[in-house]
């Protein structure tokens, strides 16, 4: 029945079931690069989703205790919705907005016999998995509650889910429409580096979002809220979507049923729209034009910079490789630069009680409201190699089994320079916010003394557990954005202890700082020599992989 149905739609079934087929997999594939006598591909391919997934699910568990107490389900489904609908967006651009149609597709398949119908549903299929397995985690918890909230309600949750599904289609379509009709008028490189900055900005909302939302909102206030409806919020789409749960409801007025037509009307007109954007087509005009240069020239005189520290060998090769890709590559330069938001959020939350507490004066009464900076000081080596291994161009890393280079080296070179090149300058604008509050500079010294030992520690760790070849991996949707979730969520657990033993015994006693200086600076060293025993044994087991 579904056969007849996908061919119904002169849609030939087989080639769409098998274009289908080939993207999920390049979609939810491991890229872990671990061998097979290690982890099988299946079973770490199955762990990365289970987690990345429950994640999501934790995520939208942050307001569903609104549907649980609130009066208002029209209320509670338009914050629920908006929420879903935003953060549904903002893992979208995060993750994939720049492959939803891929100048490599007409290259692939231009001479295939692949109609272009054909084509547009393998394609919106992909994206639509992809936007409805995060809606469902997003909304699983809140949807549960709709179900019991006031007793067993099977309609009113069978409504929120159907809303919640719709919903963030409708946001996935309206995405791809204005993505695609904004390529039609603006370079695909330079459209890039827009959406790559406008990522940027949506960091400071997600992570704040994260963190801030739970202070600002009262669940108890807010249950308590009853909303008037309008024809001004019937304007809000959420709102369009939120009148399923007044029908579920059984209030059939003029204000619940025209919103949830216009909902259907909005998501016919987007597929419409869509039909033509995600064309072969229009991935064929897509390729040409980014064939086409942008005209501007790039300067090489500034390449020779990276050679202040690292003069040759190895490490001058990683330290040429990975400063152009930060130069050059989008999505590293903003994995590098998403950084930001986070440690400005920190600092918000850090100051937002008062001055950063100096661990010096206080002795022995611990970081205080300055924790979360400390925190985001050990967060940034890992954070940081864990977008140093991934590239679109990771077929291009065929060039480590070609040259007689040790790629042993190549793997410590690359902890190196994200050492010298982004922990130290990240170390030096924490000092300088340091210096500013604490107002004594052998204070600032000796913490950021500490704190470098511990960063370079973390880095040699996660090197050691991961030791792969600079943009050797191919990036896959949702690797970055769940990445900086298990960061934000389970990273600081290990850290907490630490940070909790160095503020109440280590900084208070100045003898027993000095011998954890020492003993860090050792540990340091010993790591490094483990660490190159393990990558010359993990490399060296290494194959390229197309």
């Amino acid at each position: 029945m579904f056969r007849a149905l996908i061919r119904s739609l002169g849609v030939d079934y087989e080639q769409w079931r098998a274009l289908t087929r080939v993207a999920l997999k390049l979609d939810f594939r491991t890229a872990s690069g671990l061998s097979a006598h290690q982890r099988s591909e299946k079973t770490e391919g199955a762990y990365q989703i289970v987690v990345r997934y429950a994640i999501y699910v934790a995520l939208g568990a942050m307001l569903s205790g609104l549907v649980w107490m609130s009066g208002d389900v029209f209320f509670s489904g338009i914050i629920i919705l908006s929420y879903t609908m935003v953060m549904t967006g903002m893992m979208v651009l995060v993750d994939f907005a720049a492959v939803v149609v891929s100048p490599d597709d007409f290259a692939i398949l231009g001479y295939q016999p692949v109609s272009s119908r054909t084509f547009f549903f393998s394609r919106l299929t992909n994206v639509l998995v992809y936007t409805t397995l995060l809606s469902a985690a997003l909304g699983l918890i809140p949807v549960i509650m709709y179900f019991f909230a006031g007793g067993f309600r099977p309609l009113l949750g069978l409504s929120a889910a159907v809303a919640t599904l719709l919903s963030c289609v409708c946001t996935t379509l309206l995405l791809v429409v204005v993505y695609t009709s904004v390529l039609k008028v603006v370079h695909p490189n330079r459209l890039r580096r827009v959406i790559g900055y406008l990522q940027l900005v949506l960091s400071f909302f997600i992570f704040g979002g994260y963190s801030l939302l739970p202070r600002m909102l009262n669940i108890e206030r807010l249950s308590q809220v009853t909303i008037t409806k309008s024809a001004w919020l019937m304007a809000y789409p959420p709102a369009w979507f939120a009148s399923y749960l007044e029908l579920a409801m059984g209030r059939w007025g003029k204000l619940e049923v025209v919103p949830a037509l216009l909902s259907i009307v909005a998501l016919i007109v987007l597929a419409g729209r869509a039909r033509g954007k995600l064309a072969l087509e229009y991935s064929d005009r897509l390729s040409a034009a980014a064939a086409v240069s942008e005209g501007s020239k790039k300067s090489a005189s500034a390449a020779s910079r990276s050679g202040l520290i690292f003069r040759g060998g190895e490490a001058r090769a990683v330290a040429l490789l990975v400063r152009n890709q930060f130069k050059y590559d989008q999505k590293f330069r903003l994995a590098v630069l998403g950084i930001v938001p986070l440690t400005v959020m920190y600092l918000y939350m850090g100051m937002d009680h008062g001055p950063l507490a100096d661990p010096f004066v206080v002795r022995g009464g611990g970081f205080g409201n300055s924790f979360l900076v400390y925190l985001a000081v050990l967060m940034f080596p890992p954070m940081l190699m864990m977008n140093l291994t991934a590239s679109d161009s990771y077929q291009a890393s065929w060039i480590y089994y070609s040259t007689p280079a040790d790629r042993g080296r190549l793997v410590r070179g690359a902890k190196d320079f994200v050492f010298m090149y982004f922990v130290l300058p990240y170390l030096a604008f924490i000092g300088a916010v340091f210096q500013y509050y604490f107002r004594n500079l052998w204070h600032v010294v000796l913490n950021l003394c500490v704190l470098g030992l511990l960063s370079h520690f973390f880095l040699q760790l996660a090197v050691f557990l991961n030791p792969l070849l600079p943009f050797s991996q191919p990036a896959r949707k949702g690797q970055r954005t769940a990445g900086y979730m298990m960061a934000i969520l389970f990273g600081p657990i290990g850290a907490i202890l630490l940070l909790f033993v160095l503020s109440r015994w280590i900084f208070p006693n100045r003898i027993l700082l000095g011998f954890v200086l020492l003993g860090l600076a050792g540990l340091s060293w010993l790591m490094e020599k483990l660490l190159q025993v393990r990558v010359e044994r993990r490399t060296a087991s290494l194959e390229y992989q197309d």
